[in-house]
């Protein structure tokens, strides 16, 4: 955990949280694993990006409906929906 400051202060915060809330002992948790998230980003040069336009919105009526997003999107919220529009925007970004 030397190389996650923060996230030993977030591990005893819901340490803390389980403790305040749970009232009973939290002696079953004996370790904290630590974990890094990879993420890969695909680039596309400019002529690729323009044949997958449909990601977020058709070409013919700039709608949601029938482009990549409206089929992916299962989310609840609107936050989420709007992460996940970024998400993709940014997956496919151009060089």
């Amino acid at each position: 955990m030397e190389d996650f400051p923060v996230g030993l202060i977030a591990a005893g915060a819901l340490l803390q949280y389980l403790y305040e809330t749970q009232k009973t002992s939290l002696s079953h948790f004996l370790r904290i694993y630590t974990r890094t998230l990879r993420i890969n980003i695909c680039s596309f040069d400019s002529s690729t990006r323009r044949n997958l336009s449909e990601l977020t919105e058709t070409l013919r009526e700039k709608q949601k409906r029938g482009s990549l997003l409206w089929v992916l999107d299962k989310t609840k919220t609107a936050m989420g929906a709007r992460t996940l529009r970024t998400y993709i925007e940014r997956k496919f970004q151009s060089i």
